[in-house]
């Protein structure tokens, strides 16, 4: 591989990396931000589904921007605005105002990934695409791990705001590097150029709405999941960072596998196994080596889909449109997982555990269907 592409591939990585650390700091929180701000479990969630509302909105706007002004400018100042966001949370008081910045926050977060994704399609070819597209989103299971091993100790010692402050300060680092060492090769594009329709994409946005519920309102609310079933602090820990840390290692090869099975192939073996991961949390005893031994598989498939998610949709796309459609599987995507954060904390406080991982194993078998009725048999799309 050139060092040019190392470099791009090193720093675009580092940027989400950051990103979801911020993004992710909420879940190990979640119990002393309940405690502190008297939330209900509702509530609670709503912290990381205001963060994807406003995330998602901003995913197509990104993506279309990106390829006018340039996808190197519009990153950077959403880097920049979001760590901004990220520093003002640890000065907040109410709950009221963590809301609102989480939101500001995700709205700005979001002009990351899409014209990241963007610019990696256009330096790396389709059989490098998954691959590449794996180690981007390494930051994605990384920034996960790392978050309860940074919240869970400064929140001990010197609160929860500490961490929020500590990860805004390195995001900033980061986006100076980005800026300075990242180049942006520009394409004439005409903004009715990218709108090349595709019904496949489109049905596999609407899949992702369904998949990205169960994905991302199992990763809200899995650390509390553990907490309720006895386990203390410390093992809480090592099983989240467990969780993402197999993702860390899983989602390169997921995209690799990709390259060579194929996509299609390679989603639906995901979300099955995901669908029966989920369905071992309802009935298996709470015992470590049991959940280890669910952790490893649900690790791999949970973070393992994004790389031949984003790299089938790259795939499908129109050259030029490719700005458009990833913000588009971007914005279902987060669509999907604000939803399954706020409904999953409404089921809780309703419920049970039980039934919030039945209503994962729902969600998970209606994207299956949509990819077997309507992704596979679609006509073909335009391609690049």
């Amino acid at each position: 591989m050139e060092d040019s592409k190392k470099t791009f591939l090193f720093l675009i990585t580092a940027g989400g990396l950051i990103s979801y650390l911020a993004k992710m700091l909420i879940p190990p929180l979640l119990i002393i931000l309940q405690t502190e701000f008297s939330l209900s479990n509702f509530e609670a969630g709503l912290l990381m589904t205001g963060y994807m509302v406003g995330y998602a909105i901003a995913q197509i706007p990104s993506g279309l921007l990106g390829e006018k002004l340039g996808r190197k400018n519009i990153i950077f100042a959403g880097m920049i605005g979001s760590y901004t966001a990220t520093l003002f949370i640890a000065f907040s008081t109410t709950y009221l105002h963590v809301l609102i910045l989480r939101i500001i926050f995700g709205f700005l977060a979001g002009n990351y990934f899409t014209p990241a994704s963007s610019m990696l399609a256009q330096n790396f070819t389709e059989k490098e695409r998954g691959f590449a597209q794996g180690f981007l989103m390494l930051g994605v299971p990384a920034g996960t791990a790392l978050a309860p091993l940074v919240a869970m100790p400064l929140a001990a010692h010197y609160g929860w705001r500490l961490s929020f402050l500590v990860t805004a300060l390195a995001g900033y680092v980061v986006s100076v590097l980005f800026w300075v060492f990242i180049q942006d090769r520009e394409e004439k594009t005409h903004m009715r150029d990218q709108f090349i329709w595709s019904n496949r994409i489109f049905f596999l946005g609407v899949a992702t709405v369904f998949s990205a519920c169960a994905v991302w309102g199992f990763l809200t609310f899995f650390p509390k999941f553990l907490t309720f079933n006895g386990l203390n602090d410390q093992e809480v820990t090592l099983l989240y960072f467990l969780l993402s840390a197999i993702g860390v290692v899983s989602v390169p090869f997921v995209g690799r596998v990709s390259d060579r099975y194929g996509r299609f192939t390679v989603l639906v073996l995901i979300f099955s196994v995901l669908s029966l991961a989920c369905l071992g949390f309802m009935f298996v005893p709470p015992e470590i080596s049991l959940l280890v031994l669910l952790i490893i598989p649900t690790g791999i498939v949970i973070y393992g889909n994004v790389p031949p998610l984003m790299a089938f949709a790259a795939d499908l796309s129109h050259s030029k449109a490719r700005g458009f459609w990833i913000g588009y599987i971007n914005t279902m995507a987060f669509i999907g997982a604000a939803v399954g954060s706020a409904v999953g904390g409404k089921i809780l406080d309703l419920y049970s555990f039980s039934t919030l991982f039945g209503f994962f194993i729902g969600m998970i078998c209606i994207a299956l269907f949509l990819y077997g009725s309507k992704i596979r048999r679609s006509g073909p799309s335009q391609g690049p």
